[in-house]
């Protein structure tokens, strides 16, 4: 095996390969509980609720990791990924939230039945 493997990029990929598997083993848990009969369940909202923390812990984590490891300024490639994961994160909070208050009128609903 031949490149330039050092420990910082271990590290580096090691945290990339870890985030990638976990944002699309809670996005596949997230999308396989949408197919389901009742739609609002305690069981997808904590698959959205991990999957939110997940996407915004992602930026922070990025920063610090690049910034330590490589000791390098900002890229705007990094920049946009973290943008990007940071605004998925904020945009499934919302959706959390919803997914909550949706919760809360089904069982409210099925009380008066």
């Amino acid at each position: 095996m031949t490149g330039f493997f050092t420990l910082n990029t271990f590290i580096f990929h090691t945290f990339q390969s870890i985030f990638f598997s976990l944002f699309f083993f809670y996005g596949y848990k997230t999308f396989d509980d949408l197919t389901e009969t009742q739609l609002f369940t305690k069981k997808i909202i904590k698959h959205l609720k991990t999957f939110s923390i997940i996407n915004l812990l992602y930026a922070p984590l990025y920063f610090l990791i690049w910034y330590f490891v490589f000791r390098s300024s900002l890229e705007g490639g990094m920049l946009m990924t973290s943008f990007t994961f940071l605004f998925l994160g904020i945009i499934l909070h919302f959706i959390t939230v919803f997914f909550k208050k949706g919760l809360h009128l089904q069982s409210e609903n099925d009380l008066t039945i």
